[in-house]
């Protein structure tokens, strides 16, 4: 995952272990957010988009998995084709897959 700023310069970065299928990106909280990742093998992670920026962008001190607070394997396989965090109530987020599963 790679995050850039409004001038598209990439400010952070981090690996993660399977493919993003879907993102969502809220300013629940703090001022840089929560970013939902629907992963291709079925999982919901949640990543601490400050810890992606603190960890910078040039790649030298890229770990798996940094700035992922959250992982669990709600889809069990099924890539998460949607997900989106509830305008309204933004610690709340709704994943869908092809299994017909919310």
């Amino acid at each position: 995952m790679c995050l850039l700023y409004s001038n598209v310069d990439l400010i952070g970065m981090t690996l993660s272990p399977t493919k993003f299928s879907s993102l969502d990106w809220t300013d629940f909280k703090d001022e840089y957010g929560i970013i939902a990742g629907g992963m291709e093998d079925g999982a919901i992670t949640l990543w601490d988009a400050r810890k992606i920026i603190e960890s910078g962008a040039n790649g030298s001190d890229l770990k798996m998995g940094r700035g992922c607070v959250s992982a669990a394997n709600i889809h069990q396989g099924i890539p998460v084709t949607t997900i989106e965090f509830n305008p309204h109530k933004k610690n709340l987020v709704a994943s869908g897959g092809s299994e017909v599963l919310i």
